[in-house]
């Protein structure tokens, strides 16, 4: 129970008290969600150029006059719809990280400050006492 109690106190320990003149510095996930949508969003476009060119592949797969050129469209057709679902998954992955840094980001400068620090204390007659250093 010691050791937890002591590991709790190290993690909410502000950086300050560890090494001396450090400060705490919060980071700002507004990088982060940008570079991710940025990123989603050029997953979305890709997706959408290849399911276009899977349509059109497929169009021309119905239209061919020689088994060649339905056999290399049906190809085309595969890959196109392949390269749309990676695009697709790759949007979905992206965009759902940007929503998650700017939640983190929002949660970070609103909810931050409520949150109570957990302090250790030592005093007299070698006892520990554990409590919290803000109020609700």
């Amino acid at each position: 129970m010691g050791c937890i109690i002591l590991i709790l106190y190290l993690l909410q320990m502000p950086s300050d008290s560890i090494l001396a003149g450090q400060s705490v510095v919060k980071k700002s996930y507004t990088k982060d969600v940008i570079i991710n949508a940025g990123i989603g969003l050029g997953f979305g476009l890709g997706a959408y150029y290849c399911k276009n060119t899977a349509d059109k592949a497929y169009d021309a797969y119905k239209s061919a006059s020689t088994m060649r050129k339905t056999v290399e469209q049906w190809n085309r057709v595969v890959l196109y719809d392949k390269l749309t679902v990676f695009f697709g998954v790759g949007s979905a992955v992206f965009f759902t990280r940007a929503v998650y840094y700017q939640i983190k980001n929002v949660r970070q400068t609103k909810i931050g400050q409520l949150i109570p620090n957990l302090e250790l204390r030592y005093a007299e007659n070698n006892k520990l006492i554990l409590g919290f250093d803000k109020k609700l």
